[in-house]
């Protein structure tokens, strides 16, 4: 299970940082999206009557074309974001359910052996231990998202405080990068701890068996 958690792990962080340097490529998007308006207007007004703009509209044009390319990779900006997001938040519900899953297997199987109670001691406490990180990482990427659509101008319609929000998703982001980054450690870890834990479990079953075949053939 853990090789199969640090394949998850990495496919997020991957996600992540493509995720980042696509957004950082955007550059100043509220600058864009200005200018895509203005150039757009100033085409509109020349197409509707003569103006000094008329001879300028190839040149208008290209210039609108190469700012909708930019606010087209803004669209894949947040497209990816979403799709990130929704990775970071499968492998913390991932790791969420399998320590609730395996908890409930070392329960059972320690009550059916009457095996040591300290199993299931161990493996509740690796899960108060993990499931904090799992909730940590999911709101960490979850307000980064929801500050991303606070910073989006082609979202909001509006250009008047998307500086703020602009930065403040950028930071959160990169805060975001380094928390999930220490949550997946953190978790990865403890799924380790666990499987070690059921891991003993079953070689506790396994001399619990073996003991019970030998006392079968003694008193047969």
């Amino acid at each position: 299970m853990s090789r199969i958690i640090i394949v998850l792990v990495l496919f997020a962080l991957v996600m992540l940082t493509a995720t980042m340097t696509v957004g950082l490529s955007l550059g100043d998007l509220q600058a864009t999206v200005r200018d895509f308006r203005h150039v757009s207007a100033k085409i509109a007004d020349a197409e509707r009557r003569y103006t000094d703009a008329t001879d300028q509209l190839p040149a208008l044009r290209d210039e609108r074309d190469e700012l909708a390319a930019a606010m087209q990779l803004a669209e894949w900006h947040r497209l990816l974001g979403i799709a990130t997001a929704l990775v970071v938040i499968l492998v913390n519900s991932i790791v969420v359910t399998y320590f609730i899953g395996t908890g409930r297997w070392c329960r059972e199987v320690s009550e059916t052996y009457q095996l040591d109670a300290q199993f299931v001691a161990e493996s509740i406490a690796l899960k108060r231990r993990a499931i904090p990180w799992s909730v940590i990482g999911t709101t960490a990427i979850i307000v980064t998202v929801a500050l991303g659509g606070s910073a989006d101008p082609t979202a909001t319609g509006r250009l008047d405080r998307e500086s703020f929000w602009a930065s403040a998703h950028l930071t959160a982001a990169i805060l975001a990068i380094v928390i999930v980054a220490a949550c997946f450690y953190v978790q990865w870890i403890k799924v380790g701890d666990n499987v070690v834990v059921i891991q003993k479990i079953m070689d506790a079953v396994a001399r619990k068996q073996s003991e019970r075949q030998r006392a079968g053939q003694t008193s047969a």
